[in-house]
């Protein structure tokens, strides 16, 4: 499949021979990406509107957001260590300048 112009998450299950790009048809939160994290068949995409997560190799993602515990739906990264997935978010108050930034972002914990 060809896709020009287009954001989302590129998915290769052949070892990088070919890519399928995923988008907010297959679940993504949203096409722009922060980050990524797999470990086994899940994957985990920090996405500008949530924390996406997919348990089959990236062929469909379900999204968790402020709803679901999250400090902000803007995600800036994300790592999962045996059951716990810990996701960095950005603050909810704007602040002038990125080393600010940094420091006062939010973690959250969620667990499988």
């Amino acid at each position: 499949m060809k896709h020009s112009l287009t954001t989302g998450l590129a998915v290769s299950l052949n070892d990088g021979a070919t890519f399928d790009l995923k988008t907010e048809a297959d679940g993504l939160g949203s096409n722009s990406m922060r980050g990524v994290y797999a470990i086994g068949s899940t994957v985990y995409a920090a996405t500008y509107n949530g924390l996406s997560i997919s348990t089959n190799d990236g062929t469909s993602f379900i999204n968790k957001t402020v709803s679901d515990g999250l400090g902000s739906n803007i995600v800036f990264g994300v790592y999962a260590a045996g059951s716990n997935v810990y996701v960095a978010t950005h603050p909810k108050v704007k602040l002038p300048h990125p080393a600010a930034r940094r420091r006062n972002s939010k973690i959250a914990l969620l667990t499988k």
